[in-house]
């Protein structure tokens, strides 16, 4: 504390102006000068602002079908460890829980059967477009091959569950054929392969997104090497897993074909307990 002219003089700790000591304000920016007071400005609490975002997205979920209570929970939480760890600098802690609170309300109180019922219904819009675009695809292929549907194999085939050699040169060897076209096999899953050889379906069209476990047909990931669509035979080894639809019974002496009732089903869903 520095003295001029046999007087004591106390700097302020805020402007550092110099002060006598026997004064209790600074004379520069008005600041309480003692032993208590001097050595800073008090700093006020803050209000966290996650605590507030945490609050709104609560309040607003019940609005958004639960949508904003996903981030809201998280946003809170940490706004409260923020909150415990800043001594007292912070504060929301309360505001935080509220939306904690009103986020869990909403996730109980939501419509779950009713969105579940949109979202089936969803899948059925896409299966229904799926089997419209199969459906063109047959009458396409049905007008360039005598009224045919497609039917993998020969004149005298025998169904079976997959097609083994898929990726043969030609369809001799693919349906196990003779040389006068006898004998061999087909499957349901090849069968519609002929609409993505010769239709130009793609095989988006043969996947339902409520099939679980099925995907879209790529010969690269069948280790097909560098063949394309038009040069295989089915959906991979196991097309299953690539076609999630059945086919009207193309095999025996009653196939459906174009002049058959219009009423009769060309595909649908497949039966789960079908594996071909």
């Amino acid at each position: 504390m520095p003295q001029i002219e046999g007087r004591m003089q106390m700097s302020c700790p805020k402007c550092g102006f110099e002060n006598p000591d026997d004064v209790h304000a600074c004379g520069s920016c008005g600041l309480e000068l003692g032993k208590e007071t001097g050595s800073a400005e008090t700093i006020a609490p803050r209000r966290s602002g996650l605590a507030i975002v945490a609050l709104v997205f609560g309040v607003l979920s019940p609005l958004f079908c639960g949508l904003t209570a996903l981030p809201a929970v998280p946003l809170a939480i940490i706004a409260i460890i923020q909150i415990e760890l800043s001594g007292g600098r912070v504060t929301g802690r309360n505001i935080a829980i509220i939306g904690i609170v009103a986020s869990v309300i909403t996730f109980y109180l939501l419509p779950w059967p009713i969105l579940l019922e949109q979202r089936r219904m969803a899948f059925r819009m896409v299966c229904g477009s799926n089997l419209a675009g199969i459906g063109k695809g047959m009458l396409g292929y049905a007008a360039d091959y005598d009224g045919q549907f497609p039917r993998s194999g020969g004149a005298d085939s025998r169904w079976a569950g997959t097609i083994e050699n898929w990726k043969a040169p030609d369809r001799y060897a693919a349906y196990g054929l003779s040389a006068d076209g006898a004998g061999g096999v087909g499957s349901i899953s090849s069968s519609f392969y002929l609409l993505v050889k010769y239709a130009e379906v793609l095989p988006e069209l043969f996947i339902c997104p409520g099939d679980r476990g099925t995907s879209v047909f790529d010969p690269a990931d069948e280790h097909a090497g560098d063949k394309k669509l038009a040069e295989l035979w089915d959906f991979g080894a196991r097309p299953i897993k690539r076609c999630s639809y059945s086919y009207h019974q193309p095999f025996g002496l009653y196939p459906l074909t174009k002049s058959s009732n219009p009423g009769m089903a060309i595909a649908a869903d497949r039966n789960p307990f079908i594996r071909s």
